[in-house]
């Protein structure tokens, strides 16, 4: 995940994949959006083209994560390789982890078109552009080497998803559920750009390495962190954890899960609330955890709002009746307990958390499917008016019942590693004091 200047490979001129797994989605998009009219009543080629898109660029990213198993690789746009130290071009900086969690929001992606596929009666172009655009701000995300574009990546993520959270205007509930989503995010993406602004006029910098290097060379020269690095650090940190929905800043999380198309409820719970919490470890790891010190204190504060908000999404599930709120509420739960895991500051602790993400992603987006055709089935997802009523739907409820299990986090799904490898990086931590690098 840290990538240094001098030591990163550079990847070939002709090597166009980081590039094209951000391109594709976002030229599919305005192809579709061109042909709206010619394309509105011809609903299998919209789908098809859909999910053709979104699986190409899984199986992209799957080359890049293979490439990547044996060390980080860096893509250059237009050629603007660093010159003596500096960078003055935009990178992709791809590694196994972040070429993995692109990889998984893709073929989340993948799964939320095909079950759109028969989910929606009537569906508008705009719906797939904006799926492929949300798709193509996840890649960004998860790849790109820049700050600045760290912060502009979510945002195009988010506003393709405040888009189409509110998809029924004409309803009350998607409207408020939208704003409370686009009201709360905005702030959070404001105190990130702020911080930004700040690391930038101290720095000179975008490029994470080289902020990297350029604070952590003052840190040891003048014997303790830089004042405004560290107002930098909390200010962007803060953002990410809005987006990450941990305490105090969860509540719109339920809401957007309420209204929102059950597709996007997937991709919702199982990658973009994560990759808020992967941006706060890419930003400590990458950027500034060599300079600020203080790795206990730090650890401490991750830890106490990873547990807070664990506990508190939990608590939430047990009132909670309407299903797609609770599947949201346990979302907010898991997430406390990924933060919980990087805040350990280990490898180990770091690895459990990412394999926890990507069970979690597999078996939420497996729940609120099957809420998905409960829904569309029944036309509810109260739980108390759906009590003897899924009599024929009998395998959507033993698949339901299957993630549930994979979502308690028991053998064998890989959430139970996961939680099993944050569980023994804690002991040891608590035992130890052993600390990550």
């Amino acid at each position: 995940m840290l990538s240094q200047l001098p030591v990163m490979n550079q990847l070939p001129a002709m090597d166009q994949l980081p590039a094209l797994a951000v391109v594709v989605p976002l030229l599919a998009a305005a192809v579709l959006s061109a042909l709206n009219r010619l394309l509105r009543p011809r609903r299998r080629i919209l789908d098809s083209a859909a999910v053709i898109t979104a699986a190409a660029v899984a199986a992209m990213l799957a080359v890049l994560m293979v490439r990547t198993f044996h060390g980080d690789q860096v893509y250059w746009f237009a050629g603007f390789r660093p010159s003596r130290g500096i960078a003055i071009g935009i990178d992709f900086a791809v590694g196994p982890l972040s070429a993995g969690l692109a990889c998984l929001a893709a073929l989340l992606v993948t799964a939320a078109m095909v079950f759109s596929w028969r989910y929606f009666e009537g569906i508008s172009t705009y719906y797939h552009a904006l799926m492929l655009t949300f798709l193509a701000g996840m890649v960004g995300f998860c790849l790109t080497g820049d700050i600045f574009d760290l912060f502009v990546w979510f945002e195009v993520m988010g506003v393709s998803a405040y888009a189409l959270t509110a998809y029924r205007p004409e309803e009350r509930g998607p409207i408020q559920g939208a704003l409370n989503f686009a009201i709360t995010n905005s702030v959070g993406a404001y105190l990130s750009l702020t911080g930004i602004a700040l690391i930038y006029g101290r720095t000179g910098a975008l490029n994470m390495a080289q902020i990297s290097r350029y604070v952590t060379s003052h840190a040891q020269a003048g014997h303790g962190p830089d004042g405004l690095v560290v107002i930098s650090f909390l200010l962007i940190i803060t953002g990410l954890l809005v987006k990450g929905a941990i305490v105090p800043f969860h509540f719109w999380l339920a809401d957007a899960h309420a209204v929102a198309p059950t597709p996007l409820c997937v991709l919702f719970s199982g990658v973009m609330v994560e990759l808020g919490l992967y941006g706060v470890a890419r930003v400590y790891w990458s950027v500034f955890g060599a300079a600020l010190g203080h790795r206990a204190a730090i650890s401490h504060v991750l830890l106490a709002l990873g547990v807070l908000t664990a506990v508190v999404g939990a608590l939430y599930c047990f009132r909670e009746r309407h299903v797609k709120r609770l599947l949201a509420f346990s979302t907010i739960s898991h997430a406390g307990m990924f933060l919980a895991g990087f805040a350990l500051l280990t490898p180990l602790g770091l690895a459990g958390a990412a394999l926890a993400v990507a069970g979690h992603a597999c078996v939420k987006g497996a729940l609120f499917l099957g809420a998905g055709i409960v829904l569309h089935r029944l036309h509810s997802v109260n739980e108390t008016w759906l009590h003897g009523r899924g009599g024929r739907l009998r395998l959507t409820g033993a698949l339901f019942a299957l993630a549930a299990l994979g979502l308690a986090d028991l053998p064998p799904f890989g959430t139970f590693l996961g939680s099993g490898w944050i569980t023994d990086s804690a002991d040891d931590v608590l035992n130890h004091g052993a600390g990550g690098p």
